[in-house]
């Protein structure tokens, strides 16, 4: 059984690893943001907000089930510190236009993130179903900048990409070995969703 746990427990803290690696990777473009003083490289700061509200959403429920998500809470409640960094930093250098649509974008994530932590008083669960649909939308959010073809696939790390496959592979083991649902739901559909930015990525660059 200590076998077993320790084995759960490593894929756990190997998953924070590569979440960390996920969550830094971005400092490099907010350095050339800040010293450009603008956002043009930077089309949208959807995947900020989003991994914000994920965290967020992370933290509140596994706070319940701290013994369970130790290395997911640890992770999560980094995540929250940068991210909202990063979100602070494009809001002030984006443009007018970007500047507006990124705070729409914000605003309705946290419509949905009030919702769902006030879901607490009811179950628990049903706050790990909206951290769910959050993880979906960060799992997502890089395709909205591949899908603009082939200037937005040059803007996507490879990097990127591969970090977002290996956290989301990861977590579904993880999610797997401790039989979360709310863990395993977004992380397949996640992973999925890597396979798709990684052979369209392949695709749009050896497109002549």
């Amino acid at each position: 059984m200590n076998v077993l746990y320790q084995f759960k427990d490593l894929i756990g803290w190997i998953a924070t690893f590569f979440s960390l690696l996920f969550i830094i990777s971005p400092i490099k473009e907010f350095i050339i943001v800040y010293k450009k003083g603008n956002t043009d490289d930077l089309e949208t700061g959807f995947p900020y907000s989003t991994s914000l509200y994920n965290a967020l959403l992370w933290v509140v429920y596994q706070q319940h089930k701290a013994y369970d998500y130790i290395p997911a809470l640890t992770i999560n409640t980094v995540a929250v510190c940068l991210m909202g960094i990063y979100c602070v930093m494009y809001c002030v250098f984006a443009s007018t236009i970007y500047r507006k649509k990124f705070l729409i974008e914000f605003v309705c994530l946290s419509i949905y993130s009030i919702v769902g932590i006030s879901m607490i008083s009811i179950d628990i669960i049903i706050l790990g179903y909206f951290a769910m649909g959050m993880n979906l939308l960060l799992c997502y959010s890089p395709l909205i900048v591949i899908l603009n073809g082939i200037d937005g696939i040059k803007k996507v790390p490879r990097t990127l990409i591969f970090l977002l496959f290996m956290c989301t592979f990861l977590w579904l083991l993880y999610g797997i070995s401790h039989e979360s649902f709310q863990v395993i739901i977004p992380n397949s559909i996640g992973l999925l969703l890597s396979v798709i930015q990684i052979i369209l990525k392949v695709y749009f660059e050896c497109d002549p």
